[in-house]
């Protein structure tokens, strides 16, 4: 059984893949600006995370994604 905070952040994506047991998708993806964004959807297409900001660099939205997948993976391990 999972032990964790539902209702952090993190405990709430735990909690929506403990529920759908769905591998997410991340898209990126440019803005208005034609500045790089990037957004995890589940398996319907619904957005339930996005990035706070935009990058100019897309090498930098791609580790913005690398440090949130990294979070989340030390978040759900320990939740274990």
């Amino acid at each position: 059984m999972f032990s964790y905070n539902s209702k952090s952040p993190l405990g709430l994506v735990v909690s929506y893949f403990i529920d759908t047991m769905r591998a997410p998708k991340v898209e990126v993806f440019k803005d208005s600006k034609n500045e790089w964004r990037w957004q995890i959807k589940d398996s319907n297409g619904n957005i339930f995370g996005e990035s706070s900001g935009s990058y100019k660099n897309l090498l930098d939205c791609e580790e913005n994604i690398k440090q949130v997948t990294k979070a989340l993976k030390s978040y759900f391990q320990r939740s274990i």
